[in-house]
């Protein structure tokens, strides 16, 4: 629990990393600068306000880069290099309060005003380095995966990832005391490759096979996969989408017992995972 913060502007000196620990009213919100190269002077400081009114940024316009941002308070940082460079760390200790609560961590960008073009746009477009989580009145925080010299102020900004894919259906069936199991996508991005996983208890999975996506497609396209020897009795299994990036996601979970005839199928229709 937070006893005190600073309450306004806070300076730091040197080429250390640091947490400012600052806030406004009643709200604990942090900014963090890592990986200086130079000794410099930085000076953080929340506001919990609309910093259109407070005369700090001109419009809540964002580039293509970015879908959205906070509707919540923002940062402003401050340096006396101009050229100096850092990472930069955006704290929530309250995700609702931040208005991130729709948005995944994987969405989240450390967004940055651009005075020049009076747009708001997102540092490192492709990812971020997000901890914690978004749910509820829960904590964590995003940080630049690059220093950056371009400061204040500063919003947490969301970027929508595109679903790697769209899973029409997943089905198993017995055939001659072998389990045939059927998938078919209507959409794939960088779909590297499928992870056939199977389970004997629907909570324990292990990887049995692999069948190589088609990376980018528009058109339905069908994959099969056959278990040679299932499990006596009900057999599980699942579906692990792995991206190029390494990125991954599951499907539902098909239970198929060829002892005793029993088949189910995983409609996904329209479903992205």
């Amino acid at each position: 629990m937070v006893i005190s913060f600073v309450n306004g502007p806070m300076k730091k000196e040197g080429n250390t990393d640091f947490v400012f620990p600052v806030g406004k009213g009643t709200k604990w919100e942090r900014i963090g600068i890592s990986n200086l190269i130079t000794t410099s002077t930085y000076t953080a400081e929340y506001f919990n306000s609309d910093g259109i009114t407070d005369g700090n940024y001109t419009s809540n316009a964002i580039n293509a880069d970015l879908t959205g941002i906070s509707a919540a308070g923002y940062w402003m940082l401050g340096k006396t290099n101009a050229e100096d460079a850092c990472g930069i760390t955006l704290h929530w200790e309250n995700a609702s309060e931040n208005n991130i609560n729709d948005a995944s961590l994987i969405e989240l960008r450390v967004a940055h005003w651009n005075s020049g073009n009076s747009i708001w746009e997102a540092f490192d477009i492709n990812t971020g380095l997000s901890t914690g989580s978004t749910s509820a009145t829960s904590s964590g925080s995003i940080t630049t995966n690059n220093t950056h010299s371009d400061f204040s102020p500063f919003k947490i900004g969301k970027k929508v990832i595109p679903t790697p894919i769209e899973l029409l259906n997943f089905n198993g069936a017995c055939y001659d005391k072998k389990i045939v199991l059927n998938w078919s996508t209507a959409s794939e991005t960088n779909n590297d490759y499928f992870f056939v996983e199977r389970s004997e208890d629907e909570l324990e999975f292990s990887s049995i096979g692999i069948i190589s996506g088609a990376g980018n497609s528009n058109n339905i396209l069908t994959y099969h996969f056959v278990d040679e020897s299932p499990f006596s009795g009900i057999s599980y299994y699942r579906l692990k989408q792995t991206d190029y990036d390494g990125a991954y996601s599951y499907s539902g979970v098909v239970a198929v017992n060829c002892e005793k005839e029993l088949v189910s199928e995983f409609s996904a229709y329209g479903l992205n995972f």
